[in-house]
């Protein structure tokens, strides 16, 4: 769904991009956090959906300093730089589950 949402052409439309991806991968989280995995498979389930549940906190906090006025130059390297360990995490954790659809491209 996110692949549905234009990447800004200039960091003016920062905030209105959060905002989109926000809007759909919120009820994508809740539905996550709903389900539970057989076994052994429970704690990797959990570190993916943990991880998915910080980066929605990371790109939230970054929206509401682009709504303060803050640089969104400065905003959107910094959320890339909190959003690589969890993205990597992320990404484990999808793959050890076999869960191609969920690991990022």
């Amino acid at each position: 769904m996110t692949a549905q949402i234009p990447t800004p052409r200039s960091p003016a439309g920062s905030a209105a991009f959060l905002e989109r991806g926000l809007t759909v991968l919120r009820p994508e989280l809740a539905e996550l956090q709903t389900l539970r995995a057989p076994g052994e498979l429970g704690q990797v389930y959990t570190v993916s959906v943990d991880a998915l549940a910080d980066k929605l906190k990371a790109l939230a906090s970054t929206l509401r300093r682009l709504r303060a006025g803050d640089d969104p130059r400065t905003e959107v390297a910094r959320l890339a730089r909190r959003l690589a360990p969890l993205d990597s995490a992320e990404d484990a954790a999808w793959r050890k589950l076999h869960v191609a659809a969920c690991v990022k491209q």
